[in-house]
C-alpha cells in the first residue's frame, strides 16, 4: 500500500486480518490435533481393556459357576467390567446329561460407563451328582 509520503507498508486493518487469519487457522489445527489425540488415547483404552476381557474370559471359562466368579470388578487401567452367568436350556434334552451349557457374558465399560467390549461364550459343565 502506498501513502502519501510515498512509503509503502501495511496499513492497520491489513495487519489485524492477517492476524484474526492466523489465529483461526491456528485454533483449527488445535483442535484437530487434540481430537486425534484422545482418539488414539480411547482406542488404546479399549484395546487395553480387550486384552484384559480376553484374560478373564479364558480364566472364567471351561467349568466357571457364579459361586467361583465374582460378578463385578475393575482392570487394572480402571475399566469396570461385569460377568454374567447362567444355564442354557436345551430343547429336548435327554434326561441324565453329565453336563449342562452355560453361557458366559463378560462385559467391560469405559470410565463414562459406555460399554466398550462385549465377550459371550457357551460352557459345558459337569453336573455334580
Amino acid at each position: 500500500m502506498s501513502t502519501d509520503n510515498g512509503e509503502d507498508g501495511f496499513t492497520l486493518i491489513e495487519v489485524l486480518v492477517a492476524f484474526a487469519i492466523t489465529a483461526l487457522g491456528l485454533t483449527t489445527l488445535y483442535s484437530t490435533l487434540g481430537s486425534s489425540w484422545r482418539n488414539a488415547a480411547d482406542a488404546r483404552f479399549a484395546e487395553e481393556t480387550l486384552s484384559h476381557a480376553r484374560s478373564h474370559m479364558a480364566l472364567i471359562s471351561g467349568g466357571a459357576t457364579p459361586a467361583n466368579a465374582p460378578p463385578t470388578g475393575q482392570y487394572d487401567n480402571g475399566a469396570p467390567w461385569r460377568v454374567a452367568i447362567r444355564p442354557l436350556a436345551i430343547k429336548d434334552a435327554p434326561v441324565g446329561m453329565p453336563s449342562r451349557p452355560i453361557l458366559i457374558t463378560l462385559e467391560a465399560f469405559d470410565p463414562s460407563g459406555r460399554k466398550i467390549v462385549a465377550l459371550k461364550t457357551i460352557e459345558l459343565v459337569k453336573i455334580a451328582p
